[in-house]
Formats: structure tokens, sequence, C-alpha cells
């Protein structure tokens, strides 16, 4: 039996007009909705996709789709359909007991990226990975004073390797969903 898990998807990019009814198609066999417990949103033309397109947080228009009860969290039919036609998007699952929230990030060309995120989406570090590159760090500025420049600089650029890893990759901004003629 599989878990159910809320998560939500945010759709950016500009459509190539001969997807749209396999993007609605797509949309309509994952049974999402528009808003959290309403009816599955069915559409059956581009009019439909782009009437569904709201501003998110930085204001970019983008295509929002939410599943109460989506299987593992994921949009295990629609999320292959965007990756394999190029089509930007960010998922949110939520966390629940045993489950840590999870983000998800698609975009062309740059690859699927995922990581451990709180409610809001933002990501979480692990702080034993932070404690690390603060440890290198606080050794380089105690033994700063002996050291050349050259093995001082290799010290701070080995501990900032340390924090880059620690946190999650860096993804271009969501863009803005559209229909490209229209």
């Amino acid at each position: 039996m599989s878990e159910r898990l809320a998560a939500e998807i945010w759709i950016g990019g500009n459509i190539a007009p001969h997807l749209v009814d396999e993007l609605c198609a797509a949309i309509a066999q994952q049974e999402v909705s528009l808003e959290w417990g309403d009816a599955f949103f069915r559409p059956e033309s581009a009019e439909a996709l782009l009437a569904a397109v709201r501003p998110n947080r930085d204001s970019v228009r983008i295509l929002w789709l939410c599943d109460d009860q989506a299987r593992w969290g994921e949009f295990d039919s629609l999320e292959p359909f965007l990756q394999r036609h190029e089509i930007p998007f960010t998922r949110l699952t939520a966390g629940r007991n045993e489950y840590d929230s999870e983000r998800v990030e698609f975009r062309p060309n740059e690859g699927r990226v995922g990581y451990v995120a709180n409610a809001a989406g933002a990501p979480v570090i692990a702080a034993a990975k932070v404690a690390e590159a603060e440890s290198a760090l606080t050794d380089v500025i105690t033994s700063a004073r002996p050291r050349s420049i050259k093995r001082l600089l290799a010290a701070v650029q080995s501990a900032r390797g340390k924090l880059r890893q620690a946190l999650p990759p860096i993804v271009a901004p969501l863009p803005a969903f559209g229909i490209a003629g229209l």
C-alpha cells in the first residue's frame, strides 16, 4: 500500500501549441485540483489552461495544481510527462509522521533535483554538515598568521567547498507559464 501525502506542483515555461492536448490529458489523468479539496481539474484547451494560471509568491504567472492525497506525494504520471517534454516545474510534498517535506525542481537545462524542505518549501540543511564547514573555517581563522597566503586561500576554499556540499543546488527561477503564440 502506498502512502498518500499532500503535494502541489507549479508548472512554468512556454508550452508548444502541439503539446496542449497532451498536457491537458496528462493533467486530467493525474486527477489534480486548482484548490485543495476541490473537484478535479480537467482542462480541454489552451484557454482552459491559461484561465487557471495565477501569480506565485514572486508574481510570476504559473499553473498551480494540487492533490491532498497524492501517491507518495508525487505526480507519478504528470512529472514524467513534463520532464519528457522539457516543461519546467517545482513540486512540494508535505511532510507527515516519518516523512520529511520534499521539494523537487526540474529545469530542462539543469535536470531534476530534490531536497528536504520545510512546509514553506525552503531547504532544510543538516546541521552536522554546516558544523563541519564552520569548524573548517574556525581552523583557518585560528591558524591564519603562520600560514602563507596561498595555503590560507586553499584552506578557505576547502571550507567553502564543504559548505557548498551542505547546501541544495542553485536552480533557476521557474519561468512564467504560457502557450507559444497565445
